[in-house]
């Protein structure tokens, strides 16, 4: 029922867990839980009708399913979802596009700068001018695509994607407990922390 209530939470990121630092083991274990710091990256769905592309030759040329990229300044990953439902050439097709930290960092920072100096009008504004540098990027890579309008698009800010500086700084992670329990409250559910939060990720 809704009156229950369960007896352990698992959490991830670590801003759900320092919401209150107070409630932390410690203050030394507080300020290290403070200093993990995460990468940030955008996540871009982009939707094209059957009609705009030639979707037989696009799925039929392409012979992955999702891939990283690593010779383009902005675009990371890519992802064309029909894969994952149907290759019917009849249906739109669905790409999702990761973009790359340097990239996502940058573009943030000046979101954030145009939010500040004109408010939603700004912050709108700057968001546009990412999702075009992003098209431009899919453009090169997937050159069918070039030129071509989505019918919709979706970007997605990812401002905590994977842990560029984690709990533990030693490389070996063998020795390395996966979770960290931050102890019991006197009126909530016993809190852990689980393991994307405590090691370090190599994160392009």
């Amino acid at each position: 029922s809704s009156s229950e209530k369960g007896n352990t939470i698992g959490l991830t990121p670590l801003p759900e867990a320092l919401r209150d630092p107070a409630k932390a083991a410690c203050e030394s274990l507080a300020q290290r839980l403070s200093a993990v710091r995460y990468s940030t990256r955008f996540a871009l769905a982009l939707f094209y009708e059957s009609k705009s592309i030639d979707m037989q030759t696009l799925l039929n040329s392409q012979h992955w399913r999702g891939k990283y990229v690593f010779d383009d300044p902005i675009v990371r990953y890519l992802s064309i979802e029909n894969y994952k439902f149907s290759r019917d050439e009849s249906e739109m097709l669905a790409l999702l596009v990761h973009t790359s930290v340097p990239f996502g960092i940058d573009a943030l920072s000046k979101i954030r700068v145009a939010e500040a100096a004109d408010g939603e009008e700004g912050r709108v504004r700057a968001e546009l001018i990412t999702q075009e540098q992003i098209l431009r990027s899919v453009g090169e890579l997937l050159p069918i695509l070039s030129g071509v309008t989505p019918c919709k698009s979706v970007l997605h800010t990812w401002e905590q994607s994977q842990v560029s500086k984690g709990f533990y700084q030693s490389s070996n992670i063998v020795h390395q407990p996966a979770a960290l329990a931050l102890g019991l409250e006197e009126t909530g559910p016993f809190k852990v922390l689980l393991e994307d939060d405590l090691h370090s990720k190599e994160d392009p």
